[in-house]
């Protein structure tokens, strides 16, 4: 399969976690159930359509393992139904996938585990359920990815000792449900990323792409006030919805002007403003305490990330 292939089995992925995530929005306001399953699909959808690009183009080659993985994304709302396969299904694909392009490296490495954690909480039933999900999956996914692109684009190195701690942490929130250890591993994370090397690197970048850079590194800047307010939490449910909101939201909103247009192979806007940003650290910080006014921010935010994305 060409790499042109992959971009649009990802393209496909992607558009049906919007259908998931669109759905699971307005079943918030009649049933509860269905609002989880149909937001942790379209979570899951989302990343695992963008990281069947990513990872295509991390090999230099596609596998028809994307197709079985692409496939098995579509029998995720049966997590309303029938739990045992919807994430079986979900886990292994996706394990063989990152597993079939046979460069194994720490991104990869890295990859490969966040899909075993989906398995895991069928197995182990100490820790909830969406917990697994939501922070087992999502946050080593986003490590590997930023820990592999950042540095790359602004050609200095992470601090690998530091990304190793912090999924030593990962790994303890996830077993223990403490959402001390949690935040510890972001703030981890956020060190090893060293993000002052990619602020001082936009003095290199030139022209209309500056705009691009400034847009991307505000997005890292503001998981700084997000992981921060992350240690004054310890409800679990609201640390999820902070943690899906502001630190895995802000990594989407930051990387889908750049990444989007690839993958659905359209032109990239060289407007960018940092609106739908910021909007989006409101609704995360706003949400323990008020999650109607949280919504209307989430709303509001994406139209305004979709016309960075697709408008000319």
């Amino acid at each position: 399969m060409s790499l042109r292939g992959a971009r649009s089995i990802s393209a496909l992925a992607v558009l049906i976690s919007f259908i998931f995530l669109a759905l699971g929005i307005i079943s918030l306001t009649f049933r509860v159930e269905w609002h989880m399953a149909l937001m942790t699909s379209g979570l899951l959808t989302f990343a695992s359509g963008v990281n069947i690009s990513f990872l295509a183009a991390l090999g230099r080659r596609a596998s028809w393992t994307f197709i079985l993985h692409s496939l098995a994304l579509t029998l995720l709302p049966l997590l309303m139904a029938d739990r045992a396969v919807a994430l079986l299904s979900f886990s292994l694909t996706g394990l063989i996938a990152t597993l079939s392009i046979r460069r194994l490296d720490f991104y990869t490495g890295v990859i490969a585990y966040s899909y075993l954690a989906p398995a895991l909480s069928i197995i182990y039933r100490g820790v909830p359920f969406y917990l697994w999900l939501s922070w087992g999956f999502s946050a080593p996914l986003i490590y590997s990815v930023s820990l592999h692109s950042l540095p790359k684009t602004y050609r200095y190195k992470d601090l690998r000792p530091l990304a190793y701690l912090s999924l030593a942490f990962h790994l303890l929130a996830m077993i223990s449900a403490l959402n001390l250890m949690a935040s510890i591993s972001m703030a981890l994370y956020l060190m090893a990323l060293r993000m002052g090397k990619a602020l001082s690197s936009l003095k290199r970048v030139r022209g209309e792409a500056l705009k691009a850079h400034r847009y991307l590194i505000q997005a890292y800047l503001l998981l700084i006030p997000v992981v921060l307010a992350s240690f004054l939490i310890r409800d679990t449910l609201q640390f999820l919805h902070l943690f899906l909101l502001g630190f895995v939201g802000l990594h989407v909103y930051g990387h889908s002007p750049m990444m989007l247009p690839v993958i659905f192979g359209v032109r990239n806007r060289r407007s960018f403003f940092s609106l739908p940003l910021i909007m989006l650290v409101i609704a995360s910080l706003v949400w323990p305490l008020n999650r109607e006014v949280s919504l209307y921010f989430l709303v509001g935010s994406v139209p305004l990330l979709a016309s960075i994305v697709l408008m000319e």
